[in-house]
């Protein structure tokens, strides 16, 4: 699922991917290389799931640009001062947050000597219809043509893997602290799967990111 307008913008992104895991400079693929990988992906028919719009992004950066735009508002040199410094100092802190996940992703790659890792980061997100194009369920009953579903990613380092689960289910389904709970069962379970096969154990420290709602913030959940 990829919110961008183009494939530069894509190809941005790819860059700031790179940049913030370590690639090695030589590895890292120019525009023409990734354009024809992408082209050849499409070709081997790999399904894409289009946004059906912008994505939600930081309310705060959004209101206190609202805010500053809006001619009817005519705010004060000193009040406009406050909003800046303010829409500043909390862009400040999401950088600082934004280092902090890449130090934990760093931490998880570490292994020990006999190359088991040491820790596990797990990273679920969410999205749905509203976002994006999730791919359609068969109709279940008389009164439904078709069902949307919600696909989750969870993007997993542990040691030596570094790579996204992807779990899909009916939007039937309830969401909230269940769904949650389920899906980090899933996940490690599966994560548990993939280092066996590697001849890897499970390490005993784990770290959870999850995003600020109210389906990950609540009693069950903690």
């Amino acid at each position: 699922v990829a919110p961008f307008i183009d494939l530069r913008s894509f190809y941005l992104e790819y860059k700031y991917y790179a940049a913030h895991h370590f690639y090695r400079p030589e590895i890292v693929a120019s525009f023409p290389t990734f354009k024809r990988a992408f082209q050849d992906c499409e070709k081997r028919g790999i399904k894409k799931l289009k946004a059906k719009g912008t994505f939600n992004t930081c309310e705060i950066c959004n209101n206190a640009s609202l805010l500053l735009a809006n001619k009817d508002r005519k705010l004060k040199h000193s009040q406009r001062e406050v909003v800046q410094k303010f829409r500043q100092l909390h862009l400040t802190q999401q950088s600082q947050e934004r280092q902090y996940l890449d130090g934990r992703k760093l931490l998880a790659a570490e292994v020990d000597e006999n190359g088991n890792p040491l820790r596990a980061l797990l990273f679920p997100d969410g999205m749905t219809q509203y976002t994006c194009r999730t791919p359609k369920f068969p109709r279940a009953s008389k009164n439904d043509k078709y069902i949307e579903s919600r696909i989750v990613a969870m993007e997993v380092f542990c040691g030596p893997i570094k790579t996204v689960f992807v779990y899909r289910m009916s939007s039937m389904v309830g969401g909230g602290a269940n769904l949650m709970n389920e899906l980090l069962r899933q996940g490690l379970f599966d994560l548990c799967t993939l280092l066996r096969s590697r001849g890897l154990r499970m390490p005993r420290a784990l770290w959870l990111q999850f995003d600020n709602c109210g389906e990950n913030k609540n009693k069950e959940m903690f």
